[in-house]
């Protein structure tokens, strides 16, 4: 006869049923670590049948720990799994054992976590993302569909919360004009020099035409020129300049 102790013990060792766990270890006769691999196989066999169905669903989750910040991008197919408690306890752990062991290690042993949760929620799960940064880091998460990590010169967690907030916001492309590929500036110059070719304007006044017609276009898609959102009277340019800081860096993380 199989014990509730064994029970208890195989489903906190394979998060599957009560129901399911007696099941099983009454076919293997009380054998716990023969039951753990027939439940270990029956999750791979159901995450293989739903890996090929769209997840566009799931969460962002950014974790800390003295001076690394991990970042997690999980999918699955709706958002009702996406607010399972087992779910968001994969995407937690799976952010934890980044910041403890690394992205790489994480990636690795990151199937047989997701597959047991696939048994549970019965959906697609895919780890989209996982990276870990070090430096003076600042992130935000907006209601756990998009989030962004800041890394700044100097240490100064308010000011990168809030720039890490407001790319969450406005999702700017590039970190400045400078950065912007030469090949996408030069498609955009020669579009608005065949606008400007018919103007009866003297070929100065036709540059600075383009010119600002480049600044304004590009000046939505980068961090630097884009209007604070906190404060419109002064770009993100400004307000860095104004704390004496520079942005090294910033990833924008969606589903």
């Amino acid at each position: 006869m199989v014990s509730i102790e064994d029970i208890k013990k195989l489903r906190d060792l394979s998060n599957v049923s009560i129901g399911e766990c007696k099941k099983v270890l009454e076919e293997t006769g009380g054998d716990l670590d023969k039951a753990l691999e027939i439940l270990k196989k029956k999750s791979a066999d159901i995450a293989s049948r739903k890996a090929q169905r769209t997840t566009s669903g799931g969460l962002v989750v950014i974790e800390k720990s003295d001076n690394k910040t991990a970042v997690v991008v999980l999918n699955c197919e709706t958002d009702f799994v996406a607010k399972n408690d087992a779910f968001v306890k994969l995407a937690k752990d799976l952010a934890s054992l980044a910041l403890k062991d690394g992205a790489e290690t994480t990636k690795n042993n990151a199937k047989g976590m997701i597959d047991q949760v696939i048994q549970i929620t019965g959906e697609n799960i895919q780890l989209k993302e996982v990276n870990v940064f070090s430096g003076n880091i600042g992130s935000y998460v907006h209601t756990g569909k998009i989030g962004a990590i800041v890394d700044l010169e100097k240490e100064n967690e308010a000011l990168a919360k809030d720039i890490a907030m407001h790319i969450t916001a406005l999702a700017p492309q590039y970190l400045n004009f400078e950065s912007i590929p030469t090949d996408k500036v030069t498609e955009m110059k020669r579009h608005y020099e065949s606008e400007t070719a018919l103007l009866n304007k003297p070929e100065n006044i036709k540059t600075k035409i383009i010119e600002g017609k480049l600044k304004d276009y590009f000046g939505q898609m980068t961090l630097a020129d884009q209007s604070f959102i906190k404060d419109d009277k002064m770009t993100i340019g400004e307000l860095l300049q104004k704390e004496n800081n520079r942005v090294k860096t910033f990833t924008l993380y969606t589903l």
